[in-house]
């Protein structure tokens, strides 16, 4: 199964049209420092998790980065099934709370989507057409 940075670069780049793992840089008492966004659309700042406790952070690095670019602060879960459980809801929950835009995608559909992807970009090449 991927792994969040291969499924985040791929529906970064191939569904939502974006710049994946980007660099933020900021100051701080007159040190750079700098934060990494998972996806910079013309107009959102995405942060995506697995769904799990480990993507409590992800409302807080949207909104910081969404703070330092000046974009729309969105989260996208990657869920393993169907059903939202405990952690996803919170997340849910939290999100709506603070006005940041909340989606999720099942993770398999997400590497199906991929497989496909590759395929028809294949067989566009094989017909000697442009693949993007």
């Amino acid at each position: 199964m991927w792994e969040e940075l291969q499924m985040g670069a791929f529906v970064c780049t191939v569904i939502l049209g974006g710049e994946d793992q980007v660099r933020l840089y900021y100051d701080v008492e007159g040190i750079r420092h700098f934060v990494v966004a998972d996806c910079l659309t013309e107009d959102e700042i995405w942060e995506f998790g697995i769904e799990g406790r480990s993507s409590f952070d992800s409302i807080h690095q949207a909104l910081f980065a969404a703070e330092l670019t000046g974009r729309d602060p969105s989260v996208m879960i990657f869920m393993d099934g169907d059903a939202e459980g405990a952690e996803a809801f919170q997340i849910r929950t939290v999100a709506t709370e603070a006005g940041v835009s909340y989606e999720t995608m099942p993770s398999q559909g997400i590497v199906r989507q991929a497989q496909v992807d590759w395929l028809r970009r294949q067989s566009r090449e094989a017909q000697g057409f442009p693949t993007r």
